[in-house]
């Protein structure tokens, strides 16, 4: 990676349930960029899931991979990288969401906690452990300094990936512009 800032490269973050992995697609089909979800791309590279690779090695070995596949999809321009919701707490990937526009999903962690509650049967959330309201809440107050570092911040609790999407074109346009 070189670490140049481009317009074109797009990070999303925000708290799991935020629609990061939703919106990211659909944002990415509207600016006819590419999309890259680094938990995908860390199961896809490492063989494994995120809750097997959390329970086989922990959560440091998963931040090292997470560091990897950010640093891989941050070589590229016209893309939209959805981020681990823990991402922009380690030093390294800070480091590297410099290198693009940083977009906050924000989402209360209640919100947070209904969207993930239909899911989490099939997509188990490591962090969030046996009381997801609780972790989420736990979870936003340790991150929303770090969140609040972003370019852009949309609340989406009452939004459809749709209408996030809408909101991000044109505060793009607008600061673009």
């Amino acid at each position: 990676m070189s670490g140049t800032f481009s317009e074109n490269r797009i990070f999303l973050i925000g708290l799991s349930g935020s629609g990061k992995s939703t919106v990211g697609p659909l944002l990415a089909s509207i600016l006819h960029f590419t999309f890259c979800d680094t938990d995908s791309l860390i199961e896809k590279t490492s063989g494994q899931s995120i809750a097997e690779i959390f329970k086989d090695v922990g959560e440091l070995t998963f931040r090292k991979h997470e560091n990897i596949a950010m640093r891989e999809a941050a070589e590229k321009d016209n893309i939209v990288i959805a981020c681990g919701g823990g991402a922009p707490t380690f030093l390294a990937n800070q480091e590297i969401l410099k290198t693009g526009k940083v977009i906050w999903l924000d989402i209360t962690p209640e919100e947070a906690a209904n969207r993930l509650s239909k899911s989490l049967v099939e997509e188990p959330r490591p962090l969030l452990g046996f009381d997801p309201k609780s972790r989420l809440e736990s979870l936003y107050t340790k991150r929303v300094g770090f969140y609040s570092e972003s370019d852009l911040r949309i609340q989406v609790d009452k939004l459809t990936p749709e209408q996030v999407c809408g909101k991000i074109n044109t505060e793009l346009h607008r600061v673009m512009s």
